[in-house]
């Protein structure tokens, strides 16, 4: 993986991996980057942009990662393996001492990850799944983040601890997807916040909500309310 710097013109960083890259995502902060490998014994590395170092590497999916995400607040990173690995994981970051082990590189003092057993390292939460997944993303609370595939669009809770912060449970439910959308392969996800106007009990009321917008294969560019209803859908189409 490479950095670049379009205003300099020129590469700044260099992230090598021992396996073929299938796909990577970078922290909301900017500095964390982690890379999803395919092949045999596919790993999750976890790098520190800022000193081009790895800070952690994970192993849990077979043949390959096929997406990745953080949270907004860096403490999960989300991973979906390939289709015949059909597994989704969820990664709390708190866990693995990640601040220590970058304190260690700032410092370049002898790595705390020298003492984690990585054999022990697994995710909070993992979930199987039914079709192919090709995109996550986090809501900007980060207390859900949806997964778009084959036939496949789908909500995924993270019930928070209030003072820990810790993912007790993780719950998914299926968006609500009109026939003509039944059969389409779902390739990009992504979370925005718009104002939603309701009739409660004859009153008119104005509330922001999450909208989902998700893209097809097919050209069709669909947009879901919070609760998983089918806001509206459009094709955006072109002929070539």
């Amino acid at each position: 993986v490479v950095q670049y710097n379009p205003t300099s013109n020129k590469q700044v960083g260099f992230f090598n991996v021992g396996n073929a890259i299938s796909c990577i995502a970078i922290s909301k902060d900017d500095q964390l980057l982690a890379i999803g490998e395919r092949g045999q014994k596919p790993r999750i590395t976890l790098w520190s942009i800022a000193l081009n170092a790895i800070i952690i590497t994970l192993s849990y999916h077979d043949h390959g990662v096929g997406t990745l995400a953080f949270s907004p607040n860096n403490r999960f990173l989300v991973s979906v393996g390939f289709k015949h690995d059909k597994r989704l994981a969820l990664w709390d970051l708190n866990k693995m001492n990640i601040n220590d082990l970058l304190t260690d590189l700032c410092n370049e003092t002898p790595s705390a990850s020298k003492n984690i057993d990585l054999e022990s390292i697994k995710p909070v939460h993992e979930r199987k799944l039914g079709n192919k997944v090709h995109c996550v993303t986090f809501c900007p609370r980060g207390t859900y983040f949806v997964t778009g595939g084959e036939r496949h669009i789908k909500y995924w809770h993270l019930h928070l601890d209030k003072i820990s912060g810790t993912c007790e449970t993780l719950t998914g439910k299926s968006a609500m997807v009109i026939t003509r959308l039944s059969e389409s392969t779902f390739m990009d996800v992504l979370i925005a916040s718009s104002y939603r106007e309701t009739d409660v009990s004859g009153k008119e009321s104005k509330h922001i909500e999450d909208v989902i917008y998700v893209a097809s294969s097919d050209g069709i560019l669909c947009s879901f309310w919070e609760n998983g209803i089918l806001d509206k859908w459009v094709t955006i189409e072109t002929d070539t």
